[in-house]
Formats: C-alpha cells, sequence, structure tokens
C-alpha cells in the first residue's frame, strides 16, 4: 500500500515537474513588470555588483530577502559556470521545484479526505493545470507566498491525527514567511488559526503563533539592516499604497474583477468548475474558507492585478478535484446498483476506469483553455522585450543602451543582458540627437522608432499583450545598433520624466 502510494505521488510530481520545466524552458513571457525589475535585477544586482536600483528599495518598501534568495541561486550558477545572462534560468529552476509543494500537498489532502482516489485526482489537477503551470517557475511575491501558505495550511491539517507541536512550529514558520511576503492574505491565515483554534483549542495556536515570529522577527531585523528600522518594508508599503494611495496610480477595477476575469479564462469550463468546487467545499469547507477570504479582501482593494489572485487557486484546484473523486464515487456506485456485473468484484475496475476518464477530461480541459481561449494572450506577455534583450546581451563591443521614448519598465529587465553598460533614457528627437554618442544600441518600440540612419534596425519582435487587466496589445520591441564605440560623460543627466531608480 506505501509503496503503491510512493510511486503515484513520485509520478504526480514528475508529471509537474516536466510540465513546468517545459513551459519555463520552451515559451519566453513576463507575468509583470516587478519579476524582472524589481526581483531577477535585485538579485543580479546583488550577485554581480552592477545593475539599478528599483524606487521600491531607494524608498524601502520592499524586503531583501526574496532579492537575496535569488542572489544566492544566481551566484552558484555563475560559480556553476553560467553566464551572468543567464543566470535566471536557475533561479527559474529554484522556483519551479518550489511549486511542487502545491501537488505534494493536494496529494495529502486528496488522500486524506479521499483515499488513493482523492489524493490522485487532486495531485494531478494541480499538476496539470494551465495556471498554475504558467506562475510556476515566475519569482514573483505572489508565486513564493502561495508556496508558504499552503505549506502552512497542510501542516495544520489533521487527516493524519492531531497536528504535533513541531508540525505547528514549522506551519508558523512558513505563515509568517506568506504574510511577510504578502501582506494581503492575511485574512486567510486568520481563517487557518481560526479553524485550529476552534477544532484544537489554544494552546496549539500558541506553537502556530511562536513559529510565525521567528521569520518576522528575523525579517524585521533584515530591514533594520538594510534600511533605516525594523519592519519598514512591510510599514512603508502598507502606507505608500493606502495611505498615499500609490497603488490606486495604476488604476481601479470593479469589486467583481476576479471573477469576471477567471470566468472569461474558464469560458465553457467554468459551470463544471463551479460544480466540483462547491461539491469539494462540502467535503473540505476550511480550504474553501480560505479561498473565499483571498478573493473577497482582493475584491475589496480596488487595484487588481490578474496575478493577485494566484494564492487562492491552489485551493480552488484541490475543492474541485475533491468533488471530482466524489462524482467518480458516485457513478461507480450507480454503475454498480443498475448492472449485476458491476457488483462489488468489479467496482475497483470501475472505479480505476473513472478515474482515467475524469483525468483525461482535466488534461482536455486544462489543454484547451491554454492554448485556445483568452487565456493564450497571456504566454507572449513581454516576449518581444525578453527576444530583444538576449539579442543585445551578444552584441560585440556593447558599451551604452539608449531607450528611446521607453522607460526602464517597458524593457525585459538587466539581468537578462547581463553586460555592466550604463543605460539612458531619452525621450526626445532632439535629445537622441545630441545624446546618441554616449551609446551603440538603442531599444524602442516599432511605433515610435528614433531618428536618423545612424542605427541599423537588427530586428523586432512581437511583444504580445499587456498583463489581463488591461489587455491591450503591446507594441514591438526593436533592437537597433551603430557601429563603433561609445563617448563617456557626453551625457550629463538623463530625462527627468523617468521613474524613481531606473
Amino acid at each position: 500500500m506505501r509503496r503503491t502510494e510512493t510511486l503515484i505521488l513520485a509520478a504526480l510530481l514528475g508529471i509537474g515537474l516536466l510540465a513546468r520545466l517545459w513551459v519555463s524552458f520552451h515559451t519566453d513571457y513576463l507575468i509583470h513588470p516587478d519579476e524582472s525589475h524589481d526581483y531577477l535585477d535585485q538579485g543580479f544586482r546583488l550577485a554581480f555588483g552592477h545593475g539599478p536600483t528599483t524606487w521600491t528599495y531607494e524608498y524601502g518598501l520592499r524586503s531583501y530577502l526574496f532579492p537575496g534568495l535569488i542572489a544566492a541561486v544566481m551566484w552558484l550558477a555563475a560559480i556553476a559556470g553560467a553566464p551572468p545572462a543567464e543566470a535566471h534560468f536557475a533561479v527559474t529552476l529554484g522556483m519551479v521545484a518550489l511549486s511542487l509543494t502545491l501537488i505534494w500537498a493536494a496529494w495529502h489532502w486528496g488522500r486524506g479526505i479521499d483515499g488513493r482516489l482523492g489524493g490522485l485526482i487532486t495531485g494531478f489537477l494541480i499538476a496539470i493545470w494551465f495556471e498554475e503551470i504558467y506562475f510556476a517557475g515566475h519569482p514573483l511575491s505572489e508565486v513564493i507566498a502561495t508556496d508558504a501558505l499552503v505549506a502552512g495550511a497542510w501542516l495544520t491539517e489533521d487527516a493524519f491525527g492531531r497536528p504535533t507541536r513541531r508540525r505547528l512550529i514549522w506551519a508558523g514558520v512558513f505563515l509568517g514567511l506568506a504574510l511577510y511576503q504578502r501582506v494581503q492574505i492575511a485574512p486567510a491565515i486568520a481563517v487557518i488559526g481560526l479553524w485550529l483554534l476552534v477544532r484544537d483549542g489554544w494552546r496549539p495556536g500558541l506553537w502556530l503563533v511562536a513559529g510565525a515570529l521567528l521569520p518576522f522577527g528575523c525579517l524585521g531585523l533584515l530591514d533594520g539592516i538594510t534600511y533605516h528600522y525594523p519592519f519598514q518594508s512591510i510599514a512603508l508599503y502598507l502606507w505608500t499604497n493606502i495611505g498615499a494611495g500609490v497603488s490606486d496610480y495604476y488604476g481601479r477595477q470593479p469589486t467583481w474583477y476576479f471573477l469576471s476575469l477567471e470566468a472569461s479564462y474558464q469560458a465553457g469550463a467554468a459551470g463544471m468548475l463551479l460544480l466540483t468546487c462547491l461539491i469539494g467545499a462540502w467535503r473540505a469547507p476550511r480550504l474553501m474558507l480560505i479561498a473565499v477570504s483571498i478573493i473577497a479582501t482582493l475584491s475589496l482593494i480596488g487595484h487588481k492585478e490578474y496575478r493577485f489572485f494566484h494564492p487562492a487557486l491552489p485551493f480552488l484546484c484541490v475543492l474541485s478535484g475533491l468533488g471530482t473523486s466524489w462524482m467518480v464515487r458516485l457513478a461507480v456506485a450507480g454503475l454498480s446498483r443498475l448492472n449485476q456485473w458491476a457488483g462489488d468484484r468489479n467496482r475497483d475496475a470501475l472505479t480505476m476506469i473513472g478515474c482515467a476518464v475524469a483525468l483525461t477530461v482535466w488534461s482536455l480541459t486544462s489543454a484547451t483553455l491554454a492554448l485556445q481561449g483568452p487565456f493564450k494572450r497571456e504566454w507572449k506577455r513581454e516576449s518581444g522585450a525578453i527576444a530583444a534583450a538576449r539579442v543585445l546581451s551578444s552584441v560585440p563591443d556593447l558599451c551604452g543602451v539608449g531607450l528611446y521614448d521607453i522607460t526602464g519598465s517597458a524593457m525585459a529587465g538587466f539581468s537578462f543582458v547581463g553586460r555592466d553598460v550604463p543605460y539612458y533614457i531619452v525621450s526626445t528627437p532632439r535629445r537622441f540627437a545630441s545624446d546618441a554618442v554616449s551609446f551603440n544600441t538603442v531599444l524602442a518600440q516599432d511605433s515610435n522608432l528614433p531618428p536618423g540612419d545612424d542605427f541599423i534596425r537588427q530586428g523586432c519582435w512581437d511583444n504580445g499583450y499587456n498583463e489581463a487587466s488591461m489587455n491591450t496589445r503591446m507594441p514591438a520591441m526593436c533592437l537597433l545598433v551603430r557601429p563603433g564605440g561609445c563617448k563617456p560623460g557626453a551625457i550629463r543627466d538623463i530625462d527627468r520624466d523617468r521613474p524613481p531608480g531606473y
């Protein structure tokens, strides 16, 4: 029995790993500019000593924990022989490995509630679901917080008996890390704590809080060392977005934005997902409360982006898997009553057939939604900027890069180039004519190329669509190269209209 279940779990992890690795290394997309500029670029700067500091780190709104971990991975990749421009591949591998936590937890949740069948279907659903694969390899605070949140929620589960003191302390550690990375999921963590309090009393909750205080204390100390005072990143983050209203600068969406976005992405499968989730909620109400708390909290916040929704997705996938396993058992029981041949002797065979049908249906559904529906645009987001950056990294005698009428956030990220060269933002033809001697390459959009014939266009690459909350087609990104070198110091100051930190 244990050997069989170990093989099933290993197969689920293998399927999830292969799917995530294939997507990570055969498609180029960025979920959001924060991924490259606030995490990959900052980790690159810490690892290799050069690169820009974005305004969120200049002012101290983000903890250096995540960039520090990225820097460590990039540094180890460089020791192993990876060129700086390819160090982010090691980060992708690390994020993919962490994402397997979701499959592990889904298997154990399903197995604890509905036996081997439940574990197989719930684990498989997360392993192949297109949205989970889409997020898995990308270094965003929402992604790393989701991994930690699911780990913490699973460690407080009682499917295998009352949680031990050690499990509760580790659960607190993971939940504390998740909260520090993504403070918006605080209500979900409160649901986990209150459920534990009602179920097991107040004593287990003390160990959970003790575990959460460990990372909180360490991260507060890290802020004190890297910034001006302990807990600065989380305090300033809250004040900037709530008190100063910076998040509203990027737009406000209606309360039902997440539900409408998911409904459009799921298309004809929305009804099937809703039905299976409701059945799963009846079997695992705690997981539904966690998912609902995340969706409700984010829906009340004015500014919304698709990536914010990610922490709720694993719990919804588990609920859908539990609902599916219940429907398989119901169908098998019905067939057994109708047909004498399909009695108890053949129940196991019918269950296996029903399971295979369910896995096939979900696989086809996931693939269809990913490649044929509105979501197919997401796989090309900022792919042109990545392609231009990779060509730029191989330009011989590269000595300066001009960004013509675009901000630093429009490019893929300095870590994709991996060269210690200056970047200049030039917003007008007049400035370009006077300052072009300081750079021998230019990144520009095909809708607004720089004037003159000195720079030769090397190529333009389709840049896909903007993030889902805007869903507008982005101009292609072009790379232009001028023969010859650069004149140091020709530009005394770059345009004042640039974002702080670029």
